[in-house]
């Protein structure tokens, strides 16, 4: 093998490892940030849901003190606790809709990262693919042009013998 073919053996070797390389970091990328970004999601979703639950429990339980209010003598210092513990509890779970929410834009914006580093790896690899190209049409090229010394050497050599002879 001559010096070019072994240099570009040796590039086509390193290409190769680029590429594996990339594709070892997008899959622990994956693994690291999107998994844990999904399971964030997943609690998220399920945070939201459960304080849909608890504000729909608390409007039937303020739905239900407002009828017995109205049938029964209660107690208004008491009535005032439970509807000052009730505003507190709307509040709080406003509060988590809203850390929920939150958290959901985050995972959105962390997919839109993802996605955008994902088209950038695939432009990388394209613009690698191109190189490996020109380098093989580089490589064809100089070939022919080893072929056509030769040619040369050997039409220049018999012109020689004959001018000799």
């Amino acid at each position: 093998m001559s010096d070019q073919e072994l240099k570009f053996q040796e590039k086509l070797a390193q290409f190769e490892a680029q590429i594996r390389q990339a594709q070892a970091e997008m899959a622990q990328y994956n693994e690291q940030k999107i998994e844990p970004l999904n399971e964030q999601l997943a609690l998220a979703q399920l945070q939201v849901q459960e304080t849909q639950e608890h504000l729909l429990q608390s409007y039937l339980e303020q739905k239900k003190l407002r009828k017995q209010l109205q049938r029964s003598d209660l107690d208004k210092e008491y009535l005032a606790q439970l509807l000052a513990q009730e505003r507190a509890d709307k509040e709080y779970l406003a509060q988590q809709l809203k850390l929920a929410q939150l958290q959901v834009y985050e995972i959105q914006y962390l997919t839109e990262q993802l996605e955008l580093a994902q088209f950038q790896l695939a432009e990388t690899q394209e613009e690698l693919f191109k190189s490996y190209a020109a380098q093989q049409q580089l490589e064809a090229n100089f070939d022919q042009s080893l072929e056509q010394i030769q040619q040369a050497e050997e039409l220049l050599t018999v012109l020689v013998n004959s001018n000799n002879g």
